[in-house]
């Protein structure tokens, strides 16, 4: 009739579908069942997980890279200092008389002393290389070009000597000794046995590196003194070597008041996670034996064997090696 809509009509208008009811629950959607929460849980869970694991994994590596970074710059900074020591190191070597009250002949003299002394070496010291060196240093801090000066490098394993209250760590280092011009005592005796003028320094010496459990310099010659024999530049067979020894024997030997004209250096250093893990006597172990014959056979051998013992450790221990051959420039070496 006119006036009076349908019902089918006033649906429309107001937008139900002939569903009605059904219709409304479609819209609205339904929950999650109580099993689905929980496998939904589990999985987030299980990224959270793995994401955990894979951000610490990133972490230690990362930490572990920036140990090593440190600890090899510190070792690399010392080398360095090493190293531009011993190029400036020297004997001031000259000729005169053999006895000033019966002169017989000419040989070489000085009053300077220059000594390696290997690991097998006694004492405090050992891995160390001592000599002079015009490096200008005294007391007063003042400039005074051309100043003798003892200086001195050895590795030494001991104690630090930390603030009270922190642990104390017991590490292998490279130490420096550098003493003031007035205290240069090496002139005072020509003995080729007598150290006094840089032993007495040794319990002052400062820390140049930490971990550092190697030091080994051999002396050698520019030139083989056999052009058969590639062997015969090396000036010594233990790594050792005394610029005093046999300097009043006649003939003189070859290295009597001689600087050698080349210096191979070996360095070894390692990290300090490496070296908080070692067991007591782990180090000893490893290096015991090694690179006390200098011929160039065996000292590849020996570097080998302590690669080798480093890296099978248990827990492996992270190293470095570093090499370098320093020509000394103050070496005025003659037959």
């Amino acid at each position: 009739m006119p006036g009076k809509r349908s019902s089918r009509n006033r649906c429309s208008v107001r937008g139900w579908g002939c569903g009605g009811s059904a219709e409304r629950e479609s819209a609205g959607g339904r929950a999650f069942t109580l099993l689905e929460v929980l496998v939904s849980t589990a999985v987030f869970a299980l990224l959270v997980g793995f994401l955990f694991v894979a951000v610490n994994d990133s972490t230690r590596i990362f930490q572990r890279a920036n140990d090593q970074m440190a600890t090899f710059q510190e070792a690399r900074t010392a080398f360095d200092m090493l190293t531009r020591s011993l190029r400036s190191a020297t004997l001031n070597t000259y000729w005169d008389y053999d006895n000033v009250n019966n002169p017989q002949k000419y040989i070489r003299q000085s009053d300077l002393h220059f000594v390696l002394r290997p690991g097998s070496a006694a004492g405090v010291g050992k891995d160390g290389v001592f000599f002079q060196s015009a490096s200008s240093y005294n007391e007063d801090n003042r400039p005074l070009t051309g100043l003798l000066n003892t200086c001195g490098f050895f590795v030494e394993y001991g104690p630090d000597n930390p603030p009270a209250g922190v642990l104390v760590r017991d590490r292998y280092r490279l130490k420096q000794i550098l003493l003031p011009g007035s205290q240069m005592t090496a002139f005072s005796s020509t003995n080729a046995t007598d150290f006094g003028w840089f032993t007495g320094a040794l319990a002052g010496a400062v820390s140049l590196g930490e971990n550092i459990i190697l030091l080994r310099i051999w002396p050698r010659m520019k030139e083989p003194l056999n052009a058969a024999d590639p062997g015969s530049d090396s000036l010594s067979d233990s790594y050792s070597y005394n610029s005093r020894t046999g300097a009043t024997a006649s003939p003189q030997p070859i290295t009597a008041n001689q600087m050698p004209p080349l210096l191979d250096v070996t360095m070894v250093a390692i990290e300090e996670s490496s070296a908080k893990r070692l067991a007591p006597g782990t180090l000893d172990g490893i290096l015991n034996g090694l690179f006390e014959v200098s011929k160039q056979a065996d000292y590849e051998a020996d570097l080998a064997t302590l690669e080798t013992g480093l890296k099978n450790a248990q827990p492996p221990i992270a190293y470095r090696v570093f090499r370098a051959t320093v020509p000394v420039a103050e070496s005025k070496w003659s037959p």
